[in-house]
């Protein structure tokens, strides 16, 4: 179901796609979940929407910056493995993995 809700026009290489939000919905790759920070990254794109931020935003540099911040900070809390070790090395993830 996760790869028929995909919109694969829109992904250099879909099969590096673990999750993404449209409106108000989060679609997961249930093989990815490790943990529950992938659904605080979504989920932040999902509260954005809900708040009536465009998706233009939601889905740029800032919004990416936001949802990562936020994923890395539920990690740190929760004692879970940390993804990148900090903002920097998100903002680098984001230049090299997104339009």
């Amino acid at each position: 179901m996760f790869d028929a809700t995909l919109d694969k026009n829109k992904v250099k290489d879909p099969m590096t796609v673990n999750a993404y939000q449209d409106g108000n919905q989060m679609y997961i790759r249930r093989s990815s979940i490790t943990g529950y920070s992938i659904f605080v990254h979504e989920g932040t794109h999902v509260i954005d929407h809900l708040n009536d931020i465009p998706q233009s935003i939601i889905s740029s540099f800032d919004g990416e910056l936001k949802a990562y911040m936020n994923e890395h900070d539920y990690q740190k809390k929760k004692g879970e493995h940390v993804d990148y070790k900090d903002k920097e090395e998100i903002i680098v993830h984001i230049k090299l993995n997104y339009r």
